[in-house]
């Protein structure tokens, strides 16, 4: 009975530390990504005061017209700075599941020449969409076990009736 006890009281601590651990690779890949982003941002050419207010991550249609037009300035002088930009910057969107990636799929086709610009966007949906999947393979389990344990009990139960 003992070694039963023990045997259990490792296992959940063992969960402990992986949870932990989860969160932490977690937030350091979030800080890294953030890092790079902020990075690309602060290596970008000096803008114009008026300028400014459209270089941000677009919500809506009028803001990516917009951002499309300061590009399209900068793109001819700073090409590798834009290209690199919205590769890292959608790979970013991707990755953590952040909406906005089909404004820059459209700011691609506007900016680059359209096989350039395909292959940009094929190649950004695909190493996001796999990093994502990735942190949600290595950490998303556990960490909804953790903070969801019923549902997740219940999830489980369904997914087995569903597999036979």
């Amino acid at each position: 009975m003992k070694t039963e006890t023990r045997i259990k009281q490792n296992i959940d601590s063992s969960k402990e530390v992986s949870t932990k651990q989860a969160i932490l690779t977690v937030s350091v890949v979030f800080i890294t990504s953030l890092s790079a982003l902020l990075y690309v941002y602060t290596t970008f050419p000096k803008l114009a005061e008026d300028e400014q207010q459209h270089m941000k991550l677009p919500l809506d249609l009028e803001e990516a017209k917009n951002l499309g037009k300061l590009l399209g300035r900068y793109r001819d002088l700073y090409y590798f700075q834009v290209l690199i930009g919205l590769f890292l910057t959608y790979i970013f969107l991707q990755t953590f599941a952040i909406p906005g990636s089909i404004f820059l799929s459209i700011l691609s086709g506007f900016l680059f020449p359209f096989p350039l610009a395909l292959l940009l966007v094929c190649s950004c949906s695909a190493v996001g969409a796999s990093l994502c999947y990735l942190l949600s393979s290595l950490l998303g389990r556990r960490l909804l076990f953790k903070y969801f344990p019923e549902k997740s009990k219940r999830m489980d139960i369904n997914s087995k009736k569903t597999q036979r």
